[in-house]
């Protein structure tokens, strides 16, 4: 009986060694997977970091190609309203050239009008001294018809048309003026 007593003893106490090993083993495992967790938590934790670290960075690009992009659009708007205002500047100066041409023409045309009428005054000048002598009046003006060809046709050519009528009226003038001389002499 104290054997199978002492069987019986020896049998609990191993179930009991048995049992203190497997809840040892799962004690160890137990802790080895909080470890494996905790592991995995850390691992989870440095992704995230990473990737937020990541979404960051792809943000800052994202602004920074945004940005070059802007400024991209800036420099292009810039070069084309550069070039507008050379144009401008370019239309400008053409205005400004033509608007001073037309200023030396006009001032050239005063000038010559000035001269123009300075020779009709000498001339009505002259035909004023033609009247006072009535009796060589008729011999005068035949002497003029016969002496000078008046070209008083319209002409096209702008100044040098003026400038031509100008000098054909000087012409008239002069040779009015050597017969009125020359007629005074006569008496």
């Amino acid at each position: 009986m104290n054997e199978r007593f002492e069987q019986n003893l020896q049998e609990i106490l191993q179930k009991d060694c048995l049992i203190i090993n497997k809840n040892l083993l799962l004690k160890g495992q137990i802790e080895l997977l909080k470890l494996q967790i905790r592991d995995q938590r850390l691992i989870k934790q440095q992704q995230d970091q990473e990737i937020k670290e990541i979404e960051k960075k792809q943000v800052m690009q994202n602004l920074k190609e945004e940005q070059q992009k802007q400024i991209e659009e800036k420099e292009t708007q810039l070069i084309k309203q550069k070039k507008e205002l050379h144009l401008r500047q370019d239309a400008c100066e053409d205005l400004q050239f033509e608007i001073e041409q037309q200023y030396q023409h006009l001032k050239i045309q005063q000038e010559n009008q000035k001269v123009l009428d300075e020779s009709i005054k000498r001339l009505m000048d002259c035909i004023q001294k033609s009247k006072k002598s009535p009796l060589k009046n008729q011999q005068f003006h035949n002497r003029v018809a016969t002496s000078h060809s008046f070209d008083d046709r319209p002409n096209s050519f702008g100044i040098m048309g003026m400038l031509k009528s100008k000098n054909n009226v000087d012409d008239y003038i002069q040779k009015v003026e050597k017969i009125n001389t020359s007629r005074l002499y006569d008496h």
